[in-house]
């Protein structure tokens, strides 16, 4: 058995064809090369910024470019000691007022948080001190989008930083961010990630700080 241009040939012509076959499939995979690769990261600011594929994620792709520009932390409006081991939701409706060309989403976290576009998650993040950039065009439709954020922190107070860039096949875009006109809840009502929803009794965000500001939350 030699071995010729990276792949393994057969000498030995007496052997039997099912032990050929088999014997030439397992030293086809041996012979596989190893894939490698590394995470990209950027610093921008005194948020770092870390992209990278995870084993453990199905869903958009993880773009290695992104922006928090324009961006602030967001809270649910509340002492900090009522928020101790706390999960709260955030809700925004944006119109895309033509056919969506590309989309990205930046976000992190404080813990952790997942972001949901038309019911369907979109992103995660368990980082308050890196962000992540996520392919969200398929997600995105013309019309009316529901963009909601599901974050917990297991400490204090959940927060969350996001951005949305979206190219819209007209020529324009839409830039969305986490600042005050967003809305807040302590509990997860029924459909709240429907269009349909009614939001009234839920309160605007609290700001608490720009991307990559203070926020004087460490935990």
């Amino acid at each position: 058995m030699n071995r010729n241009n990276g792949h393994w040939m057969l000498s030995h012509v007496g052997l039997a064809p099912g032990l050929i076959f088999v014997t030439a499939l397992l030293l086809s995979v041996l012979s596989i090369p190893e894939a490698k690769g590394a995470p990209v990261t950027q610093m921008s600011g005194t948020v770092e910024k870390e992209r990278s594929w995870s084993a453990q994620w199905v869903g958009p792709a993880v773009l290695t470019g992104g922006s928090l520009k324009g961006s602030s932390w967001i809270w649910y409006p509340e002492a900090e000691a009522d928020a101790v081991k706390a999960t709260r939701y955030f809700r925004r409706v944006v119109l895309m007022p033509s056919a969506i060309r590309s989309g990205m989403a930046t976000m992190a976290a404080d813990n952790s948080a997942a972001l949901f576009i038309n019911g369907k998650e979109a992103a995660k993040s368990s980082q308050h001190t890196h962000a992540v950039t996520f392919d969200i065009a398929s997600l995105l439709r013309p019309g009316t989008n529901v963009l909601a954020v599901q974050a917990t922190n297991v400490k204090g107070p959940a927060g969350v930083l996001l951005r949305i860039e979206a190219s819209l096949q007209d020529g324009t875009s839409v830039v969305v961010v986490s600042d005050g006109q967003w809305k807040s809840s302590r509990q997860e009502d029924k459909d709240w990630m429907a269009a349909s929803f009614v939001d009234a009794s839920w309160k605007a965000a609290n700001v608490q700080a720009e991307a990559g500001g203070n926020t004087g939350n460490s935990t």
